[in-house]
Parts: structure tokens; sequence; C-alpha cells
């Protein structure tokens, strides 16, 4: 009788540890920062595409400025800077692995271009095109959301559009000026690699894994 209605609060306590821990598992989680294999920017101006890519590593740390996060030179020798700072929250963001996603905001990151003069004939007749822009706003558009809870790797890319004000003397080159070919003008970013994520608290698992463990032991003691 004694071993019967230990088994019973033994049967109960894991009934109610265990679906949290995997309830647990299951609820999105923080992460710590991506680890990019690949990194990509495609500026969109006036009809140009400027593209720059890098598969040297590269991390964007969750809870932190960071300056420079990456440089990139495009094939005609026009540079782009990404970077995050102070003038917007820290970038964060989830990992949920039941729906295959990331939820992140990168409101603080921005992009300072140099486009070489030369390039685009007479409208570079005041020389480099040089201004800033942000990466992360109201204007943007995921369009590839992937996470692999199973080994952590994800595939991240989302389009923003250029406010035409931010290049100076060069607003007309944008959607809203008076070239015949204008085109909108927008960053497409693209990111893939792996995902840090904070761990499940250490203390759920082990007391987890020691309830199972005190379950097998009782059932050894039962088959005797």
């Amino acid at each position: 009788m004694l071993l019967h209605k230990r088994k019973k609060r033994l049967i109960l306590a894991a009934s109610m540890i265990l679906p949290g821990s995997a309830a647990l598992q299951a609820a999105p989680v923080d992460i710590v920062n991506l680890d990019m294999s690949k990194t990509s920017l495609d500026l969109n101006l006036d009809g140009k595409v400027h593209s720059f890519s890098t598969t040297q590593p590269v991390s964007i740390i969750m809870g932190a400025y960071q300056n420079p996060i990456v440089n990139m030179t495009d094939i005609d020798g026009d540079t782009v800077s990404i970077y995050t700072t102070g003038s917007n929250p820290t970038p964060s963001g989830t990992a949920d692995a039941t729906l295959g996603t990331l939820d992140v905001n990168f409101t603080a990151m921005l992009a300072d271009f140099t486009l070489l003069a030369g390039e685009r004939g007479e409208r570079d007749e005041k020389g480099n095109i040089v201004f800033t822009s942000t990466l992360w706003d109201n204007t943007t558009k995921v369009n590839t959301n992937i996470y692999n809870g199973s080994d952590n790797t994800f595939k991240l890319g989302w389009t923003t559009d250029i406010d035409a004000s931010a290049i100076s003397g060069r607003s007309r080159i944008c959607a809203g000026g008076n070239w015949q070919w204008q085109s909108s003008c927008k960053t497409h970013i693209k990111l893939k690699g792996k995902v840090n994520v904070v761990p499940v608290p250490a203390a759920v698992w082990l007391f987890g894994s020691g309830l199972l463990g005190l379950i097998g032991i009782s059932r050894r003691g039962w088959s005797r």
C-alpha cells in the first residue's frame, strides 16, 4: 500500500513538472547574438543596384550598440558601414522553435553609404553621394524568416525604404523626384548563420531529470 501511494505521488509530481519543462522549451527564448556566415545588402538607388556582401564572420549582439557591425565594399569601390547607435533601443529579439521564426527589433541599425562619382553620368556632377539611412523602421517588410531550433540556424531578410531627404541635395533621385526613370529607393538585407539563445535554466532540467530518476528507482522497487 505504501509503495502504491508513493507511486501516485511521484507520477503526480512528474505530471506537474514535465509539461512545464516542455512548455518552457517550446516558448520563445531570448537571443544573445546572431552569428552570420553570410551578410549581404543590396542598395537600390535610382534604378541602379549596389550589391555588398561578405562571408567573413559577423555578429549582431543583442542589448548592445556596435560601431561598426560590418564594413563592406562593392565591385565599384562603393562602401557601406552598418552599425547600431544610441538614438534607439539596443537590438533585441527572440527565437521561436515552434513557429520556426525570429522576432527582432533592429530600429537602432543604420548604414553609412559612400557611392563614388562617375557611375551614373551627369547626375554625379556634384561628386560622391554620401548619406546615412536607417535599415529598420516602419517601412520595413520582412520577406525571409526561417529558424531551425534543432541546430539554431537561421535565414532573415528584409526590405526598408530610404528617406530621400537623407541624401543631401539628391532627393530627386528617389521616388518623388522628377527623373522619368526614377524608382523607389530601398535597402535589401539578407542574413544567414546561427542564433545563440539564452539556455533554459539548468535547475528546471535537473529537477525534471531527477524526478525521472526517482520514478525509475521506484519502478525497480515495485517490480521486486
